[in-house]
């Protein structure tokens, strides 16, 4: 894979994760809006608006990540790389969300005065923590794509010339 290649994949996945978390957080905080409080196990309506609000933006994001690719990687590459970001963004997200301790900690000393500063910082980390995961799974996923090609080619079978 070029530099430019590499770049452009990170670009494109680092923008659909921002995107899929934006979206989930939006999601998740109108749902717990909309959604009473309840004291016991969450009711099936609760369970459904969550599943709902991780998988909606992650689909999304996923087709997004799809059409911005598939003008500069083979069709194969690009559904490959989609199909990676769909199943690693939400792993990420979660990932990133059990270590945002690590941007809260930097974060809160420098902007210990301005609450939205400090959730704005927490939110940047959590996003470009999510970007950075996302990007090795879809990079992985892209780089067994082209070994998988590579493979392929080289078990087709030679012309010969008595064919003719």
């Amino acid at each position: 894979m070029t530099m430019r290649g590499a770049f452009r994949l990170f670009m494109v996945v680092g923008e659909a994760a921002l995107m899929a978390g934006a979206g989930i957080f939006a999601l998740i905080l109108i749902t717990v809006r909309l959604l009473p409080p309840t004291p016991s196990a969450p009711t099936g309506v609760q369970t459904i608006a969550a599943m709902f609000a991780v998988f909606l933006p992650s689909g999304l994001a996923t087709w997004w990540v799809f059409r911005q690719l598939q003008p500069h990687f083979p069709r194969r590459e690009a559904r490959a790389v989609a199909i990676a970001f769909v199943v690693f963004a939400p792993v990420s997200f979660a990932i990133a969300n059990l270590l945002y301790a690590i941007p809260g900690s930097i974060a809160g000393p420098l902007l210990s005065k301005s609450r939205l500063g400090f959730l704005s910082a927490l939110l940047v980390g959590i996003a470009i923590m999510t970007a950075l995961l996302a990007s090795l799974g879809c990079a992985l996923a892209l780089w067994i794509t082209r070994r998988i090609e590579r493979a392929e080619q080289h078990n087709l079978p030679k012309p010969s010339s008595s064919e003719f």
